[in-house]
């Protein structure tokens, strides 16, 4: 890391895991402003695990970061309480035509 640089770069793992979480974690931290970069690798694909790659545009803390990483997975979750609940809805409907 560039030491001159005001950007944090962290790590984080995630057991059990694969490209699912990986991807969505992903796609819901790229548009975050507090991120210029995230990625994530599965490191050995006969294990679950994934790492998570992500920098910061200032420098945070790790706990800082853990925080980003938890609301982005409660925004998600959100997300798909809304998904299922739109499903459930437009199968009621769809079956009581």
């Amino acid at each position: 890391m560039d030491t001159n640089s005001k950007n944090s770069i962290h790590f984080k793992t995630f057991e059990n895991e694969d490209h699912t979480l990986g991807g969505l974690l992903q796609y819901e931290l790229l548009p975050n402003p507090q991120i210029s970069f995230v990625g994530y690798k599965t490191p050995d694909p006969q294990a679950k695990r994934i790492e998570l790659k992500m920098i910061t545009r200032q420098s945070c803390t790790d706990e800082e970061s853990d925080i980003i990483v938890k609301n982005a997975v409660r925004d998600l979750l959100t997300k798909v309480e809304t998904l299922e609940k739109n499903y459930l809805a437009a199968l009621y409907e769809y079956e009581h035509k």
